[in-house]
């Protein structure tokens, strides 16, 4: 299937949003695809300090991601990056990902950026910029790796 990738948006989803839309990339990656229990993937978590970002394509969202802001530390973690299996590989990961790393840069130029990588995207990362640290560790039950951007402002859309 060919698609035209350039026609989509990317919303920060208010706090208020029933989110449907995200819960059901959640289930279909995170519960259905990799197995994760139900129970720590809708796990309530306070939602201060945190933006959630969707991209949408042809009206569904497709990816999503979010930034946790960790003040106290100057720090921003990048976490629950996640696209539907059958959008995948259009480039809709890196979209939202270029513009969660944007937002920070722009509110919080002085912040580091990180995140926590599932092994299997370690490669993505990696191609963008991202740096290791640490050791593997296990997360939800999947061996996760430590990265760090090392880029500088992108040109995300």
């Amino acid at each position: 299937m060919k698609i035209k990738t350039n026609s989509f948006t990317i919303t920060q989803m208010p706090m208020n949003d029933n989110q449907n839309e995200l819960k059901n990339i959640y289930q279909k990656v995170y519960v259905d695809e990799q197995k994760i229990e139900k129970s720590l993937v809708f796990a309530h978590s306070s939602t201060e300090n945190i933006k959630t970002f969707l991209l949408h394509f042809n009206n569904q969202a497709v990816s999503t991601g979010r930034v946790r802001y960790i003040h106290d530390s100057n720090l921003a973690k990048i976490e629950r990056m996640a696209t539907i299996a059958e959008f995948r590989g259009y480039g809709f990961a890196k979209q939202i990902l270029l513009h969660l790393i944007n937002q920070i840069q722009s509110e919080y130029p002085i912040y580091q950026i990180m995140l926590h990588s599932q092994k299997s995207a370690n490669s993505f990362y990696e191609k963008l910029g991202w740096t290791k640290e640490g050791d593997e560790f296990m997360e939800a039950n999947i061996l996760h790796q430590k990265y760090f951007f090392s880029g500088t402002r992108t040109g995300a859309k």
